[in-house]
């Protein structure tokens, strides 16, 4: 397989999911012999490239630095551009369309009906991390089920594994001490505390 030259677009590069998921999988892909770089407005996350192999292009990202970066985009010869979830899209969209860039668009979690319909930065196939993702972006009026592909986002064994807990933690938590704790962990958002709190 010969080796891509990628760009990945966040928006920025502050403590989240999304943000950490780009770095991850930015580094693996370059441990894999490709060629990547971040477009970003920055962040603190950004310190998590450095030697690392991937490259990084920080910039403001809105409609009046777009001729310019489409310019320079092209420049660099990319591949293809993967732009992560729905605010990245409305740059990594018209980026790969002034440069003649094939585009992906990832998606990272739930969109409403409404913002789904009225979205136009949707790529001819797109990637969901998660069968939820898939099937609420490919309902009614959405995208055709056979363009939307899933890539899951794993949880490494080899970091993250089945331990004993402390028999007061469990007391404290759970019922029954034989049960299994389970421990969520997500940025405070009205969104996700539903999700943790019905754990």
């Amino acid at each position: 397989m010969r080796a891509m030259n990628v760009l990945q677009v966040v928006l920025n590069l502050d403590y989240g999911g999304v943000e950490s998921y780009v770095i991850r999988i930015s580094k693996a892909m370059v441990r894999a012999g490709h060629h990547v770089t971040v477009l970003s407005q920055g962040g603190p996350m950004t310190e998590l490239l450095q030697d690392s192999g991937v490259g990084l292009i920080t910039s403001p990202l809105n409609s009046t630095t777009l001729p310019k970066l489409i310019g320079e985009i092209k420049d660099h010869g990319f591949d293809i551009i993967n732009a992560h979830n729905y605010n990245s899209g409305r740059i990594g969209c018209p980026i790969a369309r002034g440069a003649g860039i094939p585009y992906v668009l990832t998606v990272h979690g739930p969109r409403g009906f409404f913002r789904r319909v009225l979205y136009n930065c949707w790529s001819d196939r797109v990637i969901a991390l998660s069968g939820a993702d898939k099937r609420g972006i490919s309902g009614f009026l959405g995208r055709s089920p056979d363009h939307v592909f899933t890539s899951f986002c794993p949880i490494s064994t080899d970091v993250y594994y089945p331990r004993e807990t402390d028999l007061g933690k469990k007391r404290e938590f759970l019922s029954e001490p034989d049960g299994k704790l389970i421990v969520h962990i997500s940025r405070f958002s009205n969104r996700k505390a539903k999700v943790a709190f019905e754990l």
